[in-house]
């Protein structure tokens, strides 16, 4: 066969295994950016889940099924960035970069060797962008939302402070289970109440149904939500709570825009607070800087460092939830849980802190934390008018914060692709 005609079949032939080639990759990229979630109508692509997984191994800390922490905490951000933006907050560019130069800051180094850093580990510069500018936001919009309805009044203070060392108290133990109305409708949702309420009559396993239908963040744990003083819950709740003898249900609860059960899983007297600092009920809000298990001195010293700078630019436990995604797992606010269920690093750095002080570096078993007391009761109460009012207000903020964020997951229509 002449070499010309040999040359242009072997082209032909290199053309025509290359399509299959070229088609496949267009369907690769169209499979990248397909929908994977949809939060109220906002995108989560298979991108996305990528990028937030490269994001998440880099910053360390998190342990068991990446894909679904990734999924979980871009839900959140979507979520956020919805409730900033009805809130009319836009940043500026400039807003963008500060936000930008403080996230760096924080793990002591600059923005560039950041970058840096996240790019060569695949991370694009916009989805940094977006986590960053999310958390500036939606702090920014808690701050407006709550901060006035968060000031307790002089009365109110003065009634707190009549209250205690020297009330007792009972602390219950609860779970519970969030149905909202909005994702089956009020007809379908009344049904389902109403066979639940069956169920637990006859002693149906609520923790099994927490799992299966509950929204709440206590969902995984079969909704639990630990200890809780029982004054501290609405008179309304409170009231049905303390007739439950342990193991018993009380619901089905119409709330706004959603239907709860709640189930008591054990009491106690809390005592006579102010006599046993180990009994005091403390509500901790804790940034976790991530190190790898096989650390070595050098990170563990860096770690350190990087926690030291957070620890000074903490001023709320409303900062820690609005920026506890960039932080190793076990970021965020816990509580209330009586001191002496610390671990003994935790405690001993906590012990002696008043609402609102944040402790020195910790190290804990997944990085170096920081931790801010946002409430304490019972125990070594304070007794002056400046730190009352600021444990309410702490208190109030922490519950505003978690509360509103629940109820938007509650209240959102989310689907998986």
């Amino acid at each position: 066969m002449p070499l010309p005609r040999l040359l242009a079949q072997i082209a032909v032939l290199a053309i025509a295994l290359a399509i299959p080639a070229a088609g496949q990759n267009r369907t690769q990229d169209r499979d990248l950016y397909a929908p994977a979630v949809v939060v109220n109508d906002q995108l989560i692509t298979e991108f996305d889940i990528q990028q937030r997984i490269r994001l998440m191994q880099i910053l360390g800390g998190v342990t068991g099924d990446l894909r679904q922490a990734a999924i979980e905490t871009l839900i959140d951000d979507r979520l956020r960035e919805q409730a900033a933006r009805q809130a009319g907050i836009k940043l500026s560019d400039e807003q963008i970069q500060a936000a930008l130069k403080e996230f760096a800051a924080q793990r002591g180094i600059g923005v560039d060797a950041l970058m840096s850093r996240l790019r060569q580990a695949g991370v694009t510069r916009q989805a940094v962008i977006d986590l960053v500018a999310n958390q500036a936001a939606f702090r920014e919009a808690m701050r407006q939302r709550f901060l006035a309805r968060a000031m307790p009044t002089d009365s109110e203070v003065e009634a707190e402070m009549r209250r205690g060392p020297g009330a007792a108290s009972t602390e219950v133990r609860l779970a519970e289970l969030v149905i909202p109305v909005r994702e089956r409708g009020e007809l379908a949702t009344a049904k389902l109440a109403e066979d639940l309420a069956r169920q637990f009559a006859n002693g149906g396993d609520f923790a099994a149904a927490a799992r299966r239908y509950s929204r709440a963040p206590s969902a995984p744990r079969g909704g639990d939500v630990g200890w809780l003083p029982l004054d501290r819950l609405p008179p309304s709740i409170g009231a049905q709570i303390a007739l439950l003898k342990p193991g018993q249900v009380a619901g089905p609860i119409d709330v706004p825009n959603a239907v709860v059960f709640l189930k008591l899983l054990d009491s106690r007297e809390g005592g006579t607070p102010g006599t046993d600092p180990r009994r005091a009920l403390v509500t901790l809000g804790r940034l976790i800087v991530p190190l790898r298990p096989n650390a070595g001195e050098t990170d563990i010293a860096a770690a350190t460092v990087e926690a030291e700078q957070l620890g000074r630019q903490l001023a709320s436990c409303a900062d820690v939830e609005a920026r506890k995604a960039g932080y190793a797992r076990g970021s965020g606010v816990e509580g209330p849980v009586p001191l002496d269920q610390l671990p003994d690093a935790e405690r001993e750095a906590v012990a002696a802190l008043q609402p609102g002080q944040v402790s020195p570096p910790v190290r804990l078993r997944n990085g170096i934390a920081v931790i801010v007391m946002c409430a304490r009761s019972g125990g070594t109460d304070p007794t002056s008018i400046e730190q009352v009012r600021n444990r309410l207000i702490n208190e109030r903020m922490v519950s505003f914060a978690q509360g509103y964020l629940q109820e938007l997951r509650r209240d959102a229509v989310i689907e998986y692709r």
